[in-house]
């Protein structure tokens, strides 16, 4: 049975990180609701009846949480572990001894105060400082306000938000090395998403090649680069079990992943 790619894909982005919110689970209903093609293959199809009953009462407790994220995480294995002859192959050919200057990505530092509105029902408005790379909202204060000065994982969606509105985004300079970093928060902002609360945020660059990794909290690394279409993706990479989530791959994956796993050996010199 081949899984639908798009419905893969959408799963993938929700659940990389390791954590799993409500507001996530019915992000991927709204999915399922929407593309009708997804909903009638596998795994949309089996994800539709769980999330219509987990829906009914128009709330999700902690045990429908729970094992939705279980029933994912089936998913996630079966593929990485049956292979995948759905999605291509990376058009461009990398070496696996590519080497890598890396960059330091940083969140920019702007003196200014900014009152996000909230984007959903029972939400409030939340008053992100940028100077300081604050946030007023819990989610900051319990996973993100210990992580580094800049780092990109104190960006809370709140955060995130703020970057992404033109009046602030213009007074970001265009760098060189930036230019992810405006596709960073614009796909993130698109989903509603917070960047992951983790310590580590390096770009990679080498030949054409541009991606943008991060680490730091658990088992697993993540990888944005560009996917077939030119658009921005997130892969995962688990550093304990060796593979990609659901065998899927970017660019220069080997390279990548030796990078990973000995970022010191992978620079350039």
């Amino acid at each position: 049975m081949q899984p639908n790619p798009d419905t893969l894909r959408f799963i993938r982005q929700i659940t990389e990180d390791g954590v799993l919110t409500d507001e996530e689970i019915w992000s991927l209903g709204n999915f399922l609701n929407e593309h009708a093609d997804a909903q009638n293959n596998w795994p949309g199809n089996i994800l539709f009846e769980i999330l219509q009953h987990a829906f009914d009462d128009g709330r999700l407790d902690p045990h429908e949480v729970e094992a939705i994220g279980y029933y994912l995480r089936g998913i996630e294995l079966q593929c990485s572990f049956s292979g995948r002859d759905d999605e291509p192959e990376p058009a461009a050919d990398y070496p696996a001894d590519l080497r890598f200057d890396v960059i330091e990505f940083r969140l920019p530092a702007l003196n200014d105060e900014v009152e996000v509105p909230p984007s959903m029902q029972f939400e409030k408005t939340h008053r992100v400082n940028l100077a300081k790379h604050e946030c007023d909202c819990a989610e900051f204060a319990f996973k993100r306000k210990f992580l580094p000065e800049g780092s990109l994982g104190r960006a809370c969606k709140h955060m995130v938000k703020a970057l992404d509105s033109p009046t602030i985004e213009k007074k970001i300079p265009k760098l060189a090395w930036n230019s992810k970093l405006f596709q960073l928060v614009q796909h993130h902002a698109e989903m509603n998403r917070s960047l992951s609360p983790v310590p580590s945020w390096k770009l990679l660059k080498a030949e054409d090649l541009e991606c943008v990794v991060s680490w730091g909290d658990n088992e697993w690394a993540h990888v944005f680069a560009q996917n077939q279409d030119g658009q921005l993706e997130r892969f995962g990479y688990n550093l304990q079990q060796n593979r990609w989530a659901y065998g899927t791959t970017p660019p220069a994956a080997e390279a990548i992943t030796r990078y990973l796993e000995d970022p010191n050996a992978m620079q350039s010199k």
